[in-house]
């Protein structure tokens, strides 16, 4: 590579960050208990960019989490605990390492290469009863972008595939009591290739794509192997004087399902295959269709506003799921029958005048399952009541920031007749960051979550039985300091 140096080409970021929590606090008082513990984070990237058309980036992470904790039950992740729980010495760790390299030559339109490769392994150990669930996953993906104009029309048209391969492991007993076998193990794998084109002519861009997906997954002794297509569509056109209108739909297939590593404990031969039907991938289909805007001077002079309001509807059909509540034996595992289903409407409105930026967004969607409502279901979803979250931020002084969060959230009333019904709540964030004239490299900040310190509970929480859902955390005062250097 003639005539190139590194300067101002080689960076190398480390991060180390650690944090020790106790059990944390709700609003109005009072404290959940085994939520505390403590989390360490190292991060490592070494990035190499734009040396003759060539970027690298290199990074290698670690997360740690480690404390007393109940194991698979309710208090662990739904509700309180009951009285004579005895939480146990855990930990969980993360490692992720990363390669990516670019290249795009100057002057080569048809030429933008990005590929790359990851690995990530996870674990949970569960100390004092010698049981544990891990999973190692790696995989990679390479793309090509040619940038090409004919006739008047422009076009970027992507080819390229990629592919994922994870392993889980258990050992010891996971969940309930359950005999047999100490060691457990399964694989997913998956290759796709695609190919997505886009093109723009004056004041209409379309897209059209089409990817193949074939994927080979182990639940036990069984295997789900196979191929799917997916086609996916879309097109932008302006109307006139800063308003445009936006069609998409999509399809995507899956066949890792939703099932926990250590729930393989339990399964094996006797175990319930989809009621002795072939397993079905899962597949989904998602249409979204609206309007939108965005010019200068709409309110007032000076000022630019952005507006898109949109309707969704998503679908997702046997879904790959544990039946049943927690690691049962014999195992179940079944295409869910029903559909998966969540529509609805989403706004977004912007504005900006000179240093103050406002924004509203307001979500009203409705998520079912089999037509019928959904109640908080772990790694399903769940149904939410109507949202609105208003972010503004203000320039006071120069390098003095000011910020305000409203996020409101309506009452849910519309789920299945056995599950109670969830409470609306509205909640007030404040933030403010300095930057001083003399040491622009400092910056401090100040936040306040939950304000008014609201007793609530999350719609997307669990519930452990007969409305036994834990609180969210009560008003919560973050002051932090940064230097660059």
């Amino acid at each position: 590579m003639p005539g190139e140096t590194l300067d101002n080409k080689l960076g190398l970021l480390a991060h180390v960050s650690a944090v020790n929590r106790e059990n944390y606090r709700i609003g109005g008082g009072g404290d959940v208990p085994n939520s505390a513990g403590h989390d360490r984070d190292y991060l490592l990237k070494l990035s190499l960019l734009d040396l003759a058309g060539h970027s690298l980036r290199l990074g290698a992470a670690r997360n740690r989490n480690a404390g007393l904790y109940l194991f698979s039950r309710v208090g662990s992740d739904n509700g309180y605990a009951p009285a004579n729980a005895v939480p146990t010495y855990q930990r969980s760790e993360r490692h992720t390492y990363t390669v990516e390299h670019r290249y795009q030559p100057a002057g080569n339109g048809l030429l933008d290469w990005k590929f790359n490769l990851y690995q990530n392994e996870n674990a949970l150990e569960d100390v004092s009863q010698a049981r544990s669930a891990r999973t190692r996953e790696w995989g990679g993906s390479a793309r090509n972008t040619a940038h090409l104009a004919w006739a008047g029309t422009q076009h970027r048209l992507t080819a390229g595939a990629d592919f994922m391969d994870e392993e889980g492991i258990t050992n010891g007993v996971l969940g309930a009591a359950i005999l047999g076998p100490g060691r457990k193990s399964t694989q997913a794998r998956n290759l796709g290739v695609f190919v997505q084109e886009r093109m723009r002519w004056q004041a209409l861009q379309l897209s059209l794509g089409v990817r193949h997906d074939h994927y080979n997954t182990a639940f036990g002794p069984r295997n789900l192997k196979g191929g799917k297509t997916s086609p996916n569509a879309g097109a932008e056109m302006e109307l006139g004087r800063g308003v445009g209108a936006f069609a998409s739909y999509g399809e995507a297939v899956r066949a890792s399902g939703i099932i926990p590593i250590g729930f393989l404990t339990s399964v094996d031969k006797k175990s319930n295959f989809n009621n002795g039907k072939p397993f079905k991938p899962e597949t989904s289909a998602t249409r979204e269709a609206g309007l939108q805007y965005e010019g200068a001077n709409a309110l007032r002079d000076g000022d630019r506003l952005t507006v898109r309001l949109g309707y969704f509807d998503t679908r997702i059909a046997n879904l790959i799921e544990w039946a049943g509540q927690g690691a049962v034996y014999p195992a179940y595992i079944r295409n869910m029958p029903d559909t998966l289903r969540s529509k609805g409407w989403e706004g977004k409105a912007l504005w900006q005048r000179g240093s103050y930026h406002t924004s509203v967004g307001v979500v009203l969607a409705d998520t079912t399952v089999g037509g019928k409502p959904l109640s908080p279901a772990r790694r399903v979803g769940t149904a939410l009541g109507d949202r609105l979250t208003w972010d503004s931020q203000w320039q006071v002084l120069p390098g003095l920031t000011a910020g305000y969060t409203l996020n409101a959230v309506r009452r849910l009333d519309d789920v299945p007749k056995a599950a109670v019904q969830r409470a609306g709540y509205v909640l007030h964030d404040v933030q403010l960051q300095w930057q001083p004239a003399a040491l622009r490299a400092l910056s401090l900040a100040l936040a306040v979550r939950n304000l008014g310190d609201k007793r609530y509970t999350s719609h997307s929480s669990l519930d452990g039985g007969s409305g036994n859902i834990l609180p969210e955390p009560g008003r919560d005062v973050r002051v932090s300091a940064s230097y660059q250097f």
